[in-house]
């Protein structure tokens, strides 16, 4: 283990619905969705690609969680925050989905902006 031993790992009160939401619809991917956040939170930012990557388009440096080292269809969209990491939003794959992915986006920039910005909005991590 290295420098990201003591990352904290959250997930946004959006992000839990949609992962309650995919569990119900999937629960393979949910399976899948849960190990991927596993593996973040054991390994940190040392969690290299395929199983996360930056997100192009992004203007807040979000990052996807790749399930399955890429193979799933979904995605999580998440950032970080100083000592910990903050996961934001749940996508379907950019090349299968490309509007929800770009949904996603939005919705991943909103809430993590929401979270700089005391007052700004609903803040519950």
């Amino acid at each position: 283990m290295g420098q990201d031993d003591h990352l904290a790992l959250y997930d946004h009160v959006e992000f839990a619905t949609e992962m309650a939401a995919l569990g119900r619809r999937e629960p393979r991917e949910f399976r899948a969705v849960f190990n991927a956040r596993r593996m973040l939170y054991e390994r940190g930012c040392a969690l290299g690609y395929p199983h996360t990557s930056a997100v192009r388009g992004s203007k807040m440096s979000l990052r996807e969680l790749r399930p399955r080292a890429g193979r799933s269809r979904y995605r999580v969209l998440y950032r970080r925050y100083g000592d910990s990491l903050v996961l934001l939003a749940l996508a379907r794959e950019a090349l299968t989905d490309p509007r929800d992915f770009a949904r996603a986006i939005v919705a991943a920039e909103t809430r993590a902006h929401d979270l700089l910005e005391p007052g700004s909005g609903d803040s519950d991590v």
